[in-house]
């Protein structure tokens, strides 16, 4: 709590928005010193004393927990003070305690619940949501340093994605005209995925807002942040995300065409009748477009960010509305991009056990990283590696365990990274795809995508804790050497070092 409280200042904050966020955060400590008072009276924790001179520890009844006055007190000061009543006042003066591995299983419990996504927050839990919400809503502080609070207590992140494997999108028999194009464009379920009204009305994110409050006596404007989950998307915004993407050249390695020329593909597909849509026309019926209709139907969007279709010659009419075309007929005319199957926690854990384990150096002065078998990353793939190389050697240096290694949450990522929240992905794929070339050509090894960098939807990146760093005279291989590995495998099959 006294970080909470030391964190925001409140310089020039209105007194009466000062009052309501103290009393927010009053609200968490009295929420956690109940939680823990319920467990000492419900024993799953056992408090204990040991008298001046005993050789024993004594157990403090549990039903005393709820038969004496403020027993939270006891949390608050390292001895019982008087004041409490019954069998308490017999224990003034001493300090109670707990058997440290008791309470370490029960906290274990807490923090697993906070993490559950499935599990209800308890109402400590939820007052602690509650007040870090209000925080960036109120302009207090900034959604990076509330997203790192939520990490420091356990808390799941914030801005986050749902899981990807409940939105599968090549299971759906129909797409969207923006899923469709979002697929000819990327040729992964991801990209289909991302455009999926179900999947982003799941997915979080911190956006500013300014909003007016009303306190009775004052009124004043606030600049914050608000955590919503993402709008529809319609092919209109699609395309004007494109034009305004400034790494252009870290997306074109991912991306089969632009925006645009995809869906022109589209629009001349369906007219040519190698496949048809489905629509509701102007009288609300379900029908197919006609493909000699295409040529003459243009693209607009509702207040609502919905696409619909117009004829050129009517544009002020709805001529289509609430179009999608067959999944599988877009896949069998733009096939998919093969890839790896994506292995689970357990299968990556053994896997670098077992066989074999990936080694690598940071040389700080040239901003490469290295690795033992020839491959190195450079310029956005190094600053990449490294921001995750600093949880990673923190992890290891602190002794966590390495299947309890942290995530860096993704905005925290992007923002360390300089680039903008929607572009990480993008950034993370061409890492792993230039890694997975390079080692396939340098050691003849076939990476999966999460041997060396790994990600949860709901925690952000981290690289695998079972990962070897080294240092560069270790690493087994002159600088010379690296640099003729990496020119050897560009001519044999068109790896490339990041560069950004």
């Amino acid at each position: 709590m006294a970080e909470l409280r030391d964190k925001v200042t409140y310089a020039e904050s209105p007194p009466r928005l000062v009052e309501r966020s103290k009393a927010s955060l009053a609200t968490v400590a009295d929420s956690m010193l109940a939680e823990v008072k319920h467990a000492f009276a419900t024993g799953s924790l056992g408090a204990l004393t040991r008298p001046p001179g005993a050789l024993e520890n004594f157990a403090i009844p549990q039903d005393s927990w709820a038969s004496v006055h403020f027993p939270e007190r006891a949390f608050l000061s390292e001895k019982i003070v008087p004041g409490h009543g019954g069998y308490w006042d017999g224990l003034v003066g001493r300090t109670p305690f707990v058997r440290r591995t008791q309470f370490e299983a029960w906290l274990a419990e807490k923090v697993a619940r906070r993490t559950d996504p499935h599990a209800s927050p308890s109402p400590a839990h939820q007052a602690l949501i509650d007040h870090l919400l209000g925080l960036a809503l109120d302009g207090l502080l900034p959604s990076t340093e509330i997203e790192r609070i939520a990490r420091q207590w356990r808390l799941s992140p914030f801005e986050s994605n749902p899981p990807a494997e409940k939105f599968d999108a090549v299971k759906l028999p129909r797409w969207t005209l923006c899923m469709a194009v979002s697929w000819i464009v990327w040729r992964t379920s991801e990209g289909a995925r991302a455009a999926m009204d179900q999947y982003r009305s799941h997915c979080w994110r911190w956006v500013r807002c300014r909003r007016t409050i009303d306190l009775g006596s004052e009124r004043f404007e606030v600049d914050g942040e608000e955590l919503i989950t993402l709008p529809p998307l319609n092919l209109t915004l699609l395309e004007l995300a494109d034009s305004e993407v400034t790494n252009a050249d870290e997306l074109e390695t991912l991306k089969k065409m632009s925006i645009s020329a995809a869906r022109e593909e589209l629009w001349q597909s369906l007219g040519q009748g190698e496949f048809s849509a489905r629509a509701l026309d102007a009288d609300e019926r379900v029908s197919e477009i006609p493909a000699r209709e295409w040529e003459h139907l243009k693209l607009a969007s509702d207040r609502n960010g919905a696409d619909y279709l117009v004829f050129a010659h009517a544009p002020l009419r709805t001529a289509y509305s609430k179009v999608t075309v067959s999944s599988t007929a877009v896949r069998d005319r733009w096939p998919g991009q093969s890839r790896s199957p994506r292995k689970t926690d357990e299968q990556i854990k053994s896997t670098q056990l077992a066989s074999r384990r990936i080694v690598f150096a940071v040389d700080d002065k040239a901003r490469r990283i290295l690795f033992d078998d020839g491959p190195e990353l450079q310029g956005r793939g190094f600053e990449l590696f490294f921001r995750l190389a600093l949880q990673f050697r923190a992890d290891l240096n602190s002794g966590v365990d390495r299947s309890n290694y942290g995530f860096v949450a993704s905005r925290a990522l992007a923002q360390d990274l300089q680039t903008l929240d929607e572009n990480l992905r993008q950034r993370v794929m061409r890492a792993r795809q230039s890694m997975q070339q390079q080692f396939e050509a340098l050691a003849g090894y076939a990476l999966d995508e999460e041997d060396i960098i790994q990600s949860s939807n709901w925690k952000g990146y981290r690289l695998n804790p079972y990962l070897l760093e080294t240092g560069l005279q270790q690493l087994g291989r002159s600088t010379q050497t690296s640099r003729q590995k990496v020119k050897t495998s560009r001519l044999l099959v068109g790896a490339q070092t990041i560069q950004g």
